[in-house]
């Protein structure tokens, strides 16, 4: 399934898309998200992935959302969300600290594994840390906290995370 979202929002706000549409397709069905924006099942098995590309083109802004497994009821719970955080953003007339600054609490509330062990993955599988999956920040930066207390700060183009053994 692929739709189009046309937000009134900042430019610099796209970098939030993923992650507000997956929200909205977990908060459709009752889902969790595993950070950063798949969704699963209350047995955390895997539901859906959501993916989202923005860009500029002659008719303003745009949102490309796809992924594997979305529903007619995700897409409908993802247009909600994005409205939703549109209408936050213009509230502050587009002066947000990051890009899911209005909604990351919601965000944080679905996460699977916040507050648990995990094990921070570099894409050819080397693990870079392990510690407790602490954090998100407004640009949905994952924070880890390593045994020492070492905070480790990451984005899911550099790593992902999954629980530790």
């Amino acid at each position: 399934m692929e739709l189009t979202l046309r937000p009134k929002v900042p430019m610099y706000c796209l970098q939030g898309a993923a992650y507000v549409c997956a929200l909205g397709a977990a908060e459709a069905v009752d889902a969790r998200i595993r950070w950063p924006h798949a969704l699963l099942d209350e047995r955390d098995v895997p539901l859906a992935t959501v993916t989202a590309r923005g860009g500029y083109d002659d008719d303003g802004l745009f949102i490309r959302v796809a992924g594997e497994g979305l529903t007619e009821e995700m897409a409908t719970g993802i247009r909600n969300c994005a409205a939703d955080w549109e209408a936050a953003i213009a509230r502050r007339e587009g002066k947000v600290a990051g890009p899911l600054a209005p909604v990351l609490e919601a965000y944080v509330d679905r996460l699977a594994g916040f507050g648990s062990e995990v094990e921070v993955v570099f894409p050819n599988g080397n693990i870079a840390a392990h510690g407790t999956f602490c954090g998100v920040d407004v640009w949905g930066r994952a924070t880890v906290r390593t045994a020492s207390g070492r905070e480790v700060e990451v984005a899911p183009e550099q790593v992902s995370l999954r629980p530790a053994d």
